[in-house]
């Protein structure tokens, strides 16, 4: 390797310059003036590890005009940093100082210019940061308001960072089709979303570039970075303090166990230990539920347990800890096991299964909380992050598992009909592979006519699931059409617009203009992939914008808004603000349509105080509201009012079998493709952890309609007919309820603790 040139890094090989068009060596200007020596050699690799900006400049004249095109498209703004010591840039109570203070007011918005801009600065206190040793305070401020005093003033810096827009995220993938052509390589925090970890991600995938050789923890293509954990028992024993060990594990195995016999009243749980010693909790003789029975295979279980509650029975299965015994390949036991948790949880007044009974997680239990508050916050930029943690994982990772004409990833609408027949559990308890769709929707047909024909109605019914799940999407889809009365000359808004289902369809049966937001990349990536393929984009414009800066830009331009199971990654304390800005977006006359995960009221108070394996895991920062809360944001913050809701949590029961079902016959492509065993239990332990919560009604899934009072358009729901079939339909769906409650509903989704 050469001397470093300023942020140029030449990776040096004994051949031309990649930028010279001769066998004369030459070097770049900054090298020649701050490196004159005879040794300085030319390359054939070189790095740009600093701003597309300043690599543009640094290639002058020789740059393609592929490399202007792209490195010129990515915005930088302007920052101004004080150092100084002027106090007034700091709270005005002495006693309210902290390493990070954030300052501001709506004065200071106004003074910076309005325009919506958030106003808050912030002010590092630097004595307490960095534990300087001296007797005047030192503060650094980054774009405050107001200067600080000149004569307090000791220095003043100037540096640029990247913006995350439209154009810069087209021509992030520009630069990556351009890596490696003529041996120029760029990266840099403007290759992702700004963040010091982006940057670190690009120049990986730079240097695994070149060399060929992938990071100590990649696996592929896909970098897997392991899930933080507890010490595992070859470590502690390994360092010489094996009793240390012995005696971590000895108090968590007994408070476990204590903690199971007084919880453990319903159903039977058996645990077999890994010197084969057996647990056995609840019923003799269970009447209701099955045994359940699990083999741990590492005594650390029962610490991670005894320590994280619920995401410490997570961890420890994604560690490949636990199982449950003779469980099938589709993970039914995972599922039979959240259920049974489910049954003791909501026993003895619902207190039962709570961490308030296992004192030795409530520590853990807050350190997890804590970490989900401060960490995965949804403003603006962490929604940024909360969004990418999933959403951007891989679409090839979707793709495998979402039916293949919508790409939905929500709850279907089945088909559904009530069967008064055993053989409708027998089937539903045997989840066929996504190939055999066609044979399992037939199968079903004959469960509901042998039921027509038995006449006779048993004690229990069963819900029968009829159709594919592409059917299922399409039917959803056109629910979410006709609820929000959407027409041709309408302009619809779709936020959170996932793979384009939704857009694709209002745009391909009704012919409607969609305009559709996200924050995910490969979201947008993809679903403008599939417009293109339709022939839509004269009817279809995707943009990667957060729903607040987009409501300041586009009020009342849209005549109908539809929200699929996008206000879980809003966060409970930003619901004001999602219907403020629903409300700004929103024509005169306009109808708002949201498809929502909703948690029972009588847990809200609970779940808004705790943390769980989907809100820390699986949709970092996530929560799902109660219809309360949704009902308090809107009344707060808009003019809207509730006009309809269905509740169709029982049919994410079915969609999430489905789900778990083609996930699981995909494994062996996703392996291929970089996706590990532990990313495979970590999904498996999703898909039945949702299930059970949305089989238990733990979750609800609600269709809701919003309009402001007067709205003419939402008068024909008032027809007689129509309000006699919603009628029937409330009957239908309390009969549905009573089956679910006897446990014999097949299938659901889960997204809050379901306990243990």
């Amino acid at each position: 390797m050469s001397p470093p040139c300023s942020n140029l890094v030449a990776f040096c090989c004994p051949n031309a310059h990649p930028l010279s068009n001769t066998s004369t060596h030459r070097i770049c200007p900054l090298h020649r003036r701050r490196h004159r020596r005879p040794h300085a050699r030319a390359c054939t690799q070189v790095v740009f590890a600093c701003h597309a900006d300043t690599a543009l400049q640094l290639l002058g004249a020789s740059a393609s005009d592929a490399e202007k095109d792209a490195l010129g498209a990515f915005a930088f703004a302007r920052n101004t940093t004080y150092v100084h010591s002027d106090a007034a840039l700091m709270p005005r109570r002495r006693a309210a100082w902290s390493a990070w203070n954030y300052m501001g007011d709506s004065a200071d918005a106004a003074a910076r210019g309005g325009g919506g801009a958030k106003p808050v600065y912030v002010t590092y206190w630097l004595n307490k940061l960095q534990n300087l040793d001296c007797r005047d305070s030192v503060f650094v401020s980054l774009n405050p308001s107001a200067p600080p005093d000149p004569a307090k003033t000791h220095r003043v810096i100037e540096t640029t960072h990247p913006q995350f827009t439209p154009e810069g995220e087209r021509a992030q993938r520009k630069v990556a089709a351009l890596n490696g052509r003529r041996g120029l390589w760029f990266c840099g925090a403007w290759m992702g979303y700004g963040f010091h970890e982006d940057g670190l991600r690009s120049g990986l995938e730079v240097s695994s570039a070149i060399t060929g050789k992938p990071v100590p923890w990649a696996t592929g293509k896909q970098l897997v970075v392991p899930q933080p954990c507890l010490p595992r028992a070859e470590t502690l024993g390994s360092s010489g303090t094996g009793w240390a060990y012995r005696a971590i594990t000895a108090i968590a195995f007994r408070s476990i166990r204590a903690f199971l016999s007084r919880t453990i009243r319903v159903g039977r749980l058996v645990i077999t230990c890994p010197d084969g010693q057996q647990l056995v909790f609840g019923e003799v003789l269970p009447r209701k539920s099955k045994v359940i029975h699990l083999r741990v295979f590492d005594w650390w279980f029962f610490v991670r347990v005894a320590l994280e509650y619920d995401l410490g029975l997570a961890r420890a299965y994604m560690a490949g800890e636990w199982a449950v015994a003779d469980d099938t390949r589709y993970a039914d036991g995972l599922r039979a096991l959240f259920l049974l948790f489910v049954d003791n949880r909501d026993a003895e007044g619902g207190a039962a299964l709570s961490v308030s009974r296992l004192l030795t997680s409530w520590g853990g239990y807050m350190l997890n909380f804590v970490r989900y508050r401060l960490s995965m916050d949804n403003s603006l930029s962490g929604s940024r992050s909360n969004i990418h943690a999933h959403y951007d994982l891989s679409n090839d990772l979707f793709t495998t598992f979402l039916d293949a004409e919508t790409l939905m990833y929500s709850s279907a609408i089945y088909d559904a009909a009530l069967a008064p027949v055993p053989a409708a559990r027998r089937e539903l308890a045997r989840p066929p592979p996504a190939a055999d769709a066609a044979g399992a929707a037939a199968r079903m047909e004959a469960v509901v006519a042998a039921a027509a024909a038995a006449g006779a109605a048993p004690e229990e019914y069963e819900l029968v699931f009829r159709g594919t799940l592409e059917e299922a999407q399409i039917r959803k889809i056109d629910t979410l059409l006709a609820r929000a009365r959407v027409q041709r000359h309408h302009t619809l808004l779709d936020i959170g617009f996932g793979w384009g289902g939704v857009a694709i369809r209002a745009a391909q049966t009704i012919g409607c203009r969609v305009w559709g937001i996200t924050l995910s990349t490969e979201q947008k990536a993809l679903a403008e992939a599939r417009v293109r393929e339709r022939g839509l984009e004269h009817l279809i414009t995707f943009e990667l914008v957060d729903y607040r800066v987009f409501a300041r830009q586009h009020r009342g331009e849209f005549d109908r808004i539809i929200s699929c199971e996008m206000i879980e990654a809003v966060g409970h304390n930003y619901l004001p603000s999602y219907f403020a800005a629903v409300e700004a977006l929103l024509a005169p006359g306009g109808v708002f349509v949201m498809e929502a995960i909703t948690t029972p009221e009588s847990r809200y108070k609970e779940y808004l105080r705790s943390t769980d394996f989907i809100n820390t895991i699986i949709f970092p920062g996530s929560c799902c509201p109660s219809l309360t809360a949704l009902m308090d944001a809107m009344a707060s913050h808009s003019r809207l009012s509730l006009e309809g809701y269905e509740n169709i949590g029982v049919h994410y029961a079915e969609t999430l079998r489905e789900w778990r079902c083609r996930f699981t016959d995909a494994l062996p492509a996703l392996r291929a493709r970089g996706f590990d065993a532990v990313f495979a239990r970590c999904w498996h332990y999703y898909f039945a952890y949702c299930e059970a919560g949305f089989a238990s009604q733990t979750e609800g899934c609600l269709i809701l309609t919003f309009s402001r009072p007067g709205n003419a358009a939402l008068l024909v729901d008032a027809e007689t007919h129509r309000v006699l079939a919603k009628n029937a339909t409330n009957a239908d769906a309390a009969a549905a309820a009573a089956a679910a409650r006897r446990g014999s509903v097949g299938g659901a989704r889960r997204s809050s603790s379901v306990g243990l």
